[in-house]
């Protein structure tokens, strides 16, 4: 009889291990419907990058439409997968003196409307440059370095969500 028992918890414990990695196979599809989904729509906006004299700095022309973009997904998954495709280079819609963008610029884009990081020096004081905080004129090289560099701060979980 406690033989009979050993199998069937065997046997139960054995279901529940399957049900659990349904569940959790099933969720990671529905983040990655979410993911494509979202990475799709911030490369098919039309928006633009101006210089701003008084800012003296580029300015993105669909701020609101990335806020709206990224109002559909859970906020740490949005910066998890904005990380990841800092270096993508496939092109988007959005411009630069009509040159188009790669997705990553525009990743970085909806990245610094998401998180706020301080990068410091080993002093703490205040770091003048920092290899994560990229221009939309943005090489290759810069976003590979700004992925590293964003991965480090993602790790550590020392960035706060805006």
């Amino acid at each position: 009889m406690s033989s009979l028992n050993h199998v069937l918890r065997l046997i139960s414990v054995g279901i529940i291990i399957i049900l659990l990695s349904a569940c959790f196979q099933k969720s990671s599809l529905v983040d990655t419907g979410f993911t494509d989904s979202m990475l799709t729509e911030l490369r098919e906006m039309k928006g633009e990058y101006l210089w701003n004299d008084e800012l003296k700095r580029y300015i993105y022309s669909e701020k609101n439409l990335i806020e709206k973009i990224l109002s559909t997904i859970e906020p740490e998954l949005a910066v998890n997968v904005l990380v990841n495709c800092l270096d993508d280079l496939s092109l988007t819609n959005s411009t630069l003196r009509g040159k188009r963008l790669v997705t990553g610029v525009i990743c970085y884009e909806a990245l610094s409307q998401t998180v706020y990081y301080e990068p410091t020096t080993q002093e703490g004081d205040i770091a003048k440059k920092w290899p994560g905080h990229i221009l939309p004129t943005a090489t290759p090289d810069e976003l590979s370095e700004a992925k590293r560099a964003w991965k480090k701060v993602i790790d550590s979980k020392s960035y706060i969500l805006l």
